[in-house]
C-alpha cells in the first residue's frame, strides 16, 4: 500500500467515524468463507497497515492483529455512510506446488488475466491471453521446475 492510499484511508475514516455510535464495529473477514473477528470502533481507534497485516488498537485494549495473508476484507459497521469495505487484492496461490496432470490456482475473481508458463531455461510452455482461472492441464509438460506468471504475480512449481 503506497503512502497515497494510507492517506485516503485514514482520511475516509476520519470523515466516518465523526458520527460513530458505541455499537460501531471493524469486522474482519478470512478468505472464503472463513470466521469474521469483531473488533470494536470508536473515535480513539487507531488503525494501522503494517509489511504484514493490519493493528487495530482501542484505548485500554491490547491490539488486534490480522496477518494480510488471512485478511480477505474489512468491513466497518458505522451509522454514517462513507466508508463501507475495503476489499484486499486478488491474492493468488497455487493450490499444490508439486503437480502431476493438473495445475490449479486459488483465489482467481474471474476476470480474465494474462497466464504463461515457463521453464527454467526461458522456454515458453504456454500462454493465455485470456485465462479465467479455470485448472491449467500440465500433463504433457516434462518433469522439472517451471514458472508461472499471471499478470503482474509470478510462482514457480515442481511438475513430476
Amino acid at each position: 500500500m503506497n503512502i497515497f492510499t494510507k492517506l485516503t484511508l485514514t482520511v475516509a475514516l476520519l470523515g466516518t467515524l465523526t458520527s460513530v455510535q458505541a455499537q460501531s464495529v471493524v469486522e474482519i473477514h478470512a478468505p472464503g468463507d472463513g470466521e469474521v473477528s469483531t473488533v470494536p470502533l470508536s473515535l480513539q481507534t487507531k488503525i494501522s497497515f503494517s509489511q504484514t497485516g493490519v493493528e487495530i488498537a482501542n484505548e485500554g485494549a491490547a491490539p488486534a492483529i490480522f496477518p494480510f495473508a488471512t485478511t480477505a476484507k474489512i468491513t466497518f459497521k458505522t451509522d454514517g455512510n462513507s466508508v463501507a469495505s475495503i476489499m484486499a487484492g486478488n491474492k493468488l496461490s497455487l493450490r499444490r506446488g508439486i503437480v502431476e496432470t493438473t495445475l490449479e490456482i486459488d483465489g482467481h475473481d474471474g476476470t480474465p488475466a494474462s497466464l504463461a508458463i515457463s521453464s527454467l531455461s526461458g522456454h515458453l510452455m504456454l500462454t493465455l491471453r485470456q485465462w479465467n482461472g479455470e485448472s491449467i492441464d500440465v500433463a504433457n509438460f516434462a518433469p522439472g521446475l517451471y514458472l508461472i506468471k499471471i499478470n503482474n504475480q509470478t510462482f514457480k512449481f515442481i511438475k513430476k
